[in-house]
């Protein structure tokens, strides 16, 4: 049986003045990329490469849960994202430890949160077996919007360093792997 993590960092967003740093909305760019970004999600299924996550957890900043929402609606995802809190202001172990409680009945999850955490449990994450194009990718830069697909035939619970591999990084401007 395989498993199978999706992370994705928010698409980019605005700096208004005043706002709080979890209210900031996404910017144009964002909000354009974050509906590419579910486009191509949904392009992915109708080739029969379907990325669909069974359970979609998110940051409860404003920009992250935009984002999902985007992306969610463009594919025609029939998914409801779920906040959860201790993706906000959290080290990559934070958010490790969230993907440890996942029961072993979800097949694909999709993370949705910020960096650097997300570049780091990437990285973390990532083992020999991964693809090497998509692991230059990722060391590289994790910019917003960037989507990491790691893949593990370890139960959630036993996901740690070096025990997945990473099969496409995917950034707004291209994919890799």
């Amino acid at each position: 049986m395989r498993f199978e993590l999706l992370l994705l960092r928010h698409a980019k967003s605005a700096w208004p003045f005043g706002v709080t740093d979890a209210n900031r909305p996404l910017a144009r760019r964002g909000i354009e990329n974050a509906s590419r970004l579910g486009g191509w999600f949904g392009q992915q299924s109708e080739e029969g490469n379907s990325l669909t996550p069974d359970v979609i957890l998110t940051s409860p900043a404003q920009r992250a849960q935009h984002t999902i929402d985007l992306v969610v609606s463009s594919a025609a995802m029939a998914v409801e994202p779920q906040v959860e809190p201790r993706l906000y202001d959290a080290t990559w172990w934070d958010v490790l430890d969230v993907v440890r409680e996942v029961p072993s009945s979800t097949r694909r999850l999709l993370v949705v949160g910020h960096n650097p955490c997300l570049e780091d449990l990437a990285i973390e994450l990532a083992g020999p077996d991964s693809d090497p194009s998509a692991l230059a990718g990722l060391r590289t830069k994790f910019p917003t919007g960037a989507l990491a697909v790691l893949q593990s035939a370890q139960r959630w619970s036993e996901w740690g360093s070096n025990q997945a591999s990473l099969q496409l990084f995917r950034t707004p401007r291209g994919s890799r792997g």
